[in-house]
């Protein structure tokens, strides 16, 4: 099975999250989301780009077994019904596992999607930049740019 996902860096708005960091592959010991945020705006944006260029370098690229798209079914079902129950964090790291082992656009949307109403445009924003970057259809880039306007209306 794929890594968990990494630790986001925390939104430097001061909204929190799970305390209890996921540990990426290879780490002697998690990160904590305080050791990933810095007071300079630059630092932020740099974590937050290695954040998202660790969650899409991490998932699957090659074939996909059958067990693993039930796995991967099974942890957007999960992460869908705790977006109902406004459990956001439980949703995004769900959404962020189904990804890693069934990498399509739609799922990172959702994962974007929970970063937002954690309070985490950054990270949304940067995960919808990735987006727009590749090919998709136009339907679906248009959903995009528009959630992308929402959260940074200036640009």
């Amino acid at each position: 099975p794929p890594p968990p996902p990494p630790q986001p860096p925390q939104p430097a708005t001061g909204h929190s999250q799970s305390s209890s960091a996921i540990p990426s592959r290879g780490a002697s010991r998690p990160a904590t989301p305080s050791s990933m945020v810095s007071s300079s705006s630059a630092a932020g944006s740099t974590n937050t780009a290695r954040y998202v260029d660790r969650l899409i370098s991490r998932a699957n690229r090659g074939s996909v077994s059958q067990a693993d798209v039930d796995k991967a079914q099974a942890h957007f079902e999960a992460a869908r019904r705790a977006n109902d129950a406004k459990d956001y964090q439980s949703a995004c790291t769900s959404f962020e596992r189904a990804y890693l082992l069934l990498p399509k656009p739609a799922t990172l949307v959702s994962t974007a999607n929970m970063y937002v109403k954690m309070g985490n445009a950054s990270i949304a924003a940067e995960i919808y930049h990735r987006l727009l970057a590749e090919s998709l259809p136009q339907h679906m880039h248009d959903f995009i740019a528009d959630k992308l306007r929402v959260i940074q209306p200036s640009e």
